[in-house]
């Protein structure tokens, strides 16, 4: 069966109306295109605007700073040539009155330049008789200094004469000291062969001293002689005994140290084991003398004393003082410039001490016995002297002196100064001794205080407590 199809044809004013509906559409859009390019075109106008608008209030803000600043600046930089101006004008009125100041001065500066300039002129009109003068002094010191070199030479040649002469002195002197030499070593080899040939058990020896104490095991001796009895160190002694009526040598022994009353010794020999020294045992040697007289001989410039003063301190000491250095003579005391003497003394083979030595000699040597020495210090203690120690006391107690001082009546004043009545002199004390000699005060060595013991002091203050309870004792009644 046909279907029957029917087509309706559209209307024409309705495709016209269609037709102007796209146009106007397409109208718009177009039109819209535009409105929305243009809109952009100026938004981004607007930004532009917008960021300059910025950069130019930022700039603004500089330029305001920047003007703040210049008005700063401007105004510091005028107060500155204000100040500038002001020290100008300062400046020029200290400049006028300097010159007004120092007018006179330069007119009297003018006036001494024109003074100096006739000086000058002066001066050199007088040039050439200067001059002269002058070529006839060089004359003369170039005449002088020719005497002078020819004087010289004479001398030269006869320093070398002398030192000729000296040379040929000295060994003339090497040559008489190796005969002396030669001479010493003969005497000495025939005293050993007659020492040699004593028969020293039969006979008789004098006695020289005795041994107090004994340690003969440990090689030492103490024996009974000091410098009081004019001993030295180094001299050496045979000890000796009586046993069945029968001398008995037992040793040997040589001082090492000498005190004031005693010495120390070692024991050089001991000839018998079973027979050792011992307190008692008598004392022997040939040459040495207790009771003999020391000589001593000065020579040289000293220090702290003159050859005078030195040999009355020796004198002092009980010794002797000989003007000639021979064998006679026991000690030299040497100061500066004493070369010859020292030369000889050592041939001679005598002690030679020095200034300190002597006076240290001295000193341990008093001029009074023990006993004497300590019945006079207890007598100027006891009427209230004042009495001074110095020094390092190792022979006796310092303390223990200062208390029997104080319980005697005395004062101890620590020093010597005026109104000192004692010195009692320690170790190393010279300097005190020479104050107190030169204030005339008695010094006496430690060594007489030796005995002093903290027992003796106790029954002193027991004597004098007895003596105020016996005073005390009628006064109660």
């Amino acid at each position: 069966m046909a279907v029957e199809v029917t087509y309706y044809r559209t209307p024409a004013w309705l495709v016209a109306l269609l037709v102007l509906f796209a146009l106007g559409s397409a109208a718009l859009f177009i039109l819209h295109q535009r409105a929305y390019a243009k809109l952009m075109v100026v938004e981004e106008e607007r930004t532009e605007l917008q960021r300059r608008m910025e950069a130019l209030r930022r700039q603004k803000e500089a330029a305001k700073a920047a003007a703040e600043l210049a008005t700063a600046q401007t105004a510091d930089r005028r107060a500155r040539l204000a100040e500038l101006t002001e020290a100008q004008k300062q400046n020029e009125d200290d400049v006028a009155r300097i010159l007004a100041e120092h007018q006179g001065s330069n007119e009297a500066a003018k006036a001494g330049f024109a003074k100096r300039t006739d000086r000058l002129a002066d001066l050199m009109k007088e040039a050439p008789n200067q001059r002269k003068e002058l070529d006839t002094e060089e004359t003369r010191k170039f005449t002088k200094e020719h005497e002078y070199d020819d004087r010289r030479q004479q001398m030269r040649a006869q320093v070398e004469a002398l030192q000729q002469s000296v040379e040929n002195e000295r060994k003339k002197a090497r040559t008489d000291q190796a005969l002396l030499d030669d001479r010493v070593a003969e005497l000495e080899a025939r005293v050993r062969q007659i020492t040699s040939q004593l028969d020293t058990s039969n006979r008789r020896m004098r006695s020289d001293g005795a041994i107090l104490a004994s340690a003969a095991a440990d090689g030492y001796v103490v024996v009974d002689r000091g410098h009081r009895q004019n001993l030295r160190k180094g001299t050496s002694f045979q000890v000796w005994t009586r046993r069945g009526g029968r001398l008995v040598v037992k040793g040997v022994i040589q001082v090492i140290e000498v005190e004031f009353d005693h010495s120390t010794c070692r024991v050089e020999a001991e000839y018998d084991p079973n027979d050792p020294l011992l307190p008692g045992d008598q004392l022997h040697n040939p040459v040495y003398d207790p009771n003999k007289v020391l000589t001593f001989s000065i020579r040289g410039d000293f220090q702290r004393f003159s050859r005078d003063e030195l040999a009355r301190l020796i004198t002092d000491a009980g010794c002797r003082v000989a003007n000639e250095l021979n064998t006679g003579t026991d000690y030299l005391v040497s100061g500066i410039n004493a070369a010859k003497d020292l030369e000889l003394a050592s041939k001679l083979g005598m002690t030679i001490l020095s200034e300190d030595q002597l006076l240290d000699f001295v000193r341990s040597r008093p001029r009074w016995r023990n006993q004497d020495t300590w019945d006079y210090v207890a007598g100027l203690v006891k009427s209230g002297a004042r009495v001074a120690l110095a020094g390092k006391f190792n022979a006796a107690d310092k303390g223990l002196i200062a208390d029997w001082v104080s319980l005697k009546g005395g004062k101890d004043t620590g020093k010597v100064e005026p109104g000192v009545s004692l010195l009692v002199a320690g170790e190393g004390a010279v300097a005190d001794m020479e104050q107190a000699r030169a204030l005339g005060v008695p010094v006496v060595d430690q060594t007489v205080f030796s005995h002093l013991t903290k027992a003796d002091l106790a029954s002193l203050k027991a004597e004098q407590k007895a003596k105020e309870q016996a005073s005390q004792a009628p006064a109660k009644k």
